[in-house]
């Protein structure tokens, strides 16, 4: 919303509609504007509400079926990663909306260069954060620490990510379940730079983590929003 809101300022303001003159003459021009506007942009605004929601209300379905049944039909295993720029809902507020577009397209096209090549796949873009998926956790990880490279040398704020290994359900192009919203809450709790993993029940050699490029450090137990109970968490980082 936010964004829209900075994006109608900016068309008004270039479009010189609130420059100059008192009050009953800017209402006057705002007028035409606001019925050239508000028809075309509503529709946009509930079909974005609408897929959201849908979204929403399908993940919160798959992960309550998850919790009461204890598994899902259908599901794959493999890692799943969440990659955010820090700070940028602070950011939406200092930045116009064709900044911000700008930022979302410079992190896509960051990932679009760093995941592929370390075996991860972009499963989608969701503004200022991607989601990928990659067939093993050390896979996940060199990925996630070619991302946090390449998004700093395109000159984007630091990432933080949140990547776990487990059990999902792939489904409308997406994947759902507990394991992909473990990596995502790990997302939101990890710090500016930094990879927070989900510690995998069977420890993953040494040499695997080595061979990658990889240090992993234990970072004890942490209490994730809408996730039951304390989840073991590893640090992963470059070597140096």
């Amino acid at each position: 919303m936010a964004q829209g809101e900075a994006a109608a300022e900016d068309l008004l303001e270039e479009g010189g509609v609130l420059a100059g003159g008192g009050e009953l003459e800017i209402m006057l021009r705002l007028a035409p504007a606001i019925d050239i506007t508000v028809p075309t942009v509503s529709p946009l605004l509930e079909l974005a509400l609408r897929r959201q929601l849908e979204a929403t209300s399908r993940a919160e379905t798959i992960l309550r079926y998850e919790a009461a049944t204890g598994g899902l039909g259908g599901q794959v295993e493999m890692a799943v990663g969440f990659a955010d720029i820090v700070g940028f809902t602070a950011a939406s507020s200092r930045l116009s909306a064709l900044e911000l577009s700008q930022m979302a397209e410079t992190l896509l096209k960051s990932a679009e260069l760093a995941l592929p090549p370390q075996g991860a796949r972009i499963v989608k873009s969701i503004g200022d954060a991607v989601m990928f998926t990659a067939p093993d956790l050390v896979s996940a990880c060199a990925a996630a620490a070619s991302l946090l490279d390449a998004a700093e040398q395109a000159g984007l704020p630091p990432l933080r990510v949140g990547v776990a290994f487990g059990p999902m359900l792939r489904a409308y192009a997406d994947y759902f379940g507990r394991t992909v919203n473990i990596a995502s809450r790990l997302s939101d709790t990890a710090r500016a730079g930094e990879v927070l993993v989900l510690r995998p029940d069977d420890p993953i050699p040494p040499k695997a983590w080595e061979t990658r490029g990889l240090v992993v450090k234990e970072a004890g137990k942490k209490s994730l929003r809408g996730v039951d109970g304390r989840v073991p968490v590893l640090k992963v980082s470059r070597q140096r």
